[in-house]
């Protein structure tokens, strides 16, 4: 994989938080919605750090560490959560550090079949160890991790996180795109402390858990899952002109009516992910349920939406109150 360096894409919107010390993963525990005991050397996690409303500071991509833990998250959330989370850390044996100016993010697609292997300059994977996630890569042209997300393509995709800066001429706005395909959006400064997790569809990202203890915000989500309706949530959407690159994070949805009824929260190039305020059929039968209304960009645009929760079968049961 000569060539390895060369297939990267830049993601310069992510930033890295450090928890680090005896109680880190302890004191982490009691403000992450995932369950972090499961964060182990096979397994990265996907979670969130709420509000005591319930509501997403942030979400991220969570590794262990030899001293704690790795956060990975939109650069422009690390100084709030160092922020929000120095408030609670003060008891415990850990502390809080942002790493971004000394780490980078990029984004690596391969074939299927063809995933790093121990010879190759990323990685030190082998049949034995082909599912091991992340996996640390030091004395190399890549010194840090590389962690295999779950992006539903035919290939495979790793996050490469280094402690050195890498060539990659790969165009950020692609990767942003297989995201959003996938349902996978960042919360931003536009969209901070507006969502409950279930909105973003972490449930369905493994990104919550309901049989850890209690965390902040713990008791509004788990209401939500099992006894409430969830009325927003995320809608893989399109516009007509094909100019989803030119739509803004935080930018208003409307129905018919003119009423502003969700929010664009990921932007793509062909495509983008919005929370919006629908009432989709809850019938497995309805694989791909048509809404029952028009929606419209704020400047009258109209846009075709699709309900990610219900267009798979499998999920019917993630979605809340069922």
């Amino acid at each position: 994989m000569s060539d390895d360096l060369n297939m990267l894409t830049p993601l310069e919107h992510f930033g890295f938080l450090a928890i680090t010390g005896k109680d880190a993963a302890k004191f982490f525990q009691g403000y992450a919605t995932c369950d972090v005991d499961l964060a182990n050397g096979n397994a990265s996690l996907v979670g969130a750090i709420c509000t005591i409303q319930g509501r997403m500071l942030c979400n991220f991509r969570l590794i262990p560490t030899e001293t704690g833990l790795l956060l990975r998250m939109p650069r422009a959330l690390i100084a709030p959560a160092i922020e929000f989370l120095s408030k609670y850390i003060v008891f415990s044996k850990a502390s809080l550090e942002d790493l971004s100016d000394n780490m980078w993010c990029y984004g690596l697609t391969q074939n299927s079949g063809n995933v790093p292997t121990q010879s190759d300059t990323f990685a030190v994977r082998n049949e034995q160890e082909a599912d091991n996630d992340p996996i640390e890569v030091v004395g190399s042209a890549l010194d840090g991790w590389i962690i295999k997300v779950d992006i539903k393509t035919d290939d495979d995709h790793f996050e490469i996180w280094s402690n050195k800066p890498l060539l990659a001429d790969q165009p950020t706005s692609h990767w942003l795109e297989l995201e959003v395909r996938a349902g996978i959006a960042w919360v931003a400064t536009q969209t901070t402390e507006t969502y409950i997790p279930q909105m973003f569809n972490l449930q369905s990202l493994n990104g919550i858990s309901f049989e850890k203890g209690c965390y902040l915000g713990q008791e509004i989500v788990a209401r939500m899952q099992f006894r409430g309706e969830l009325k927003k949530r995320l809608h893989l959407c399109s516009v007509h002109s094909n100019s989803a690159h030119s739509l803004e994070l935080g930018q208003d949805i409307q129905n018919e009516m003119g009423k502003n009824v969700g929010q664009v929260v990921a932007v793509g190039t062909d495509s983008f992910l919005s929370v919006i305020q629908t009432k989709s059929p809850k019938v497995a039968e309805q694989a791909t349920p048509q809404p029952s209304t028009t929606y419209q960009l704020s400047n009258g645009e109209p846009i075709e939406i699709k309900d990610l929760y219900l267009s798979d079968p499998e999920k019917q049961n993630d979605i809340a109150g069922e």
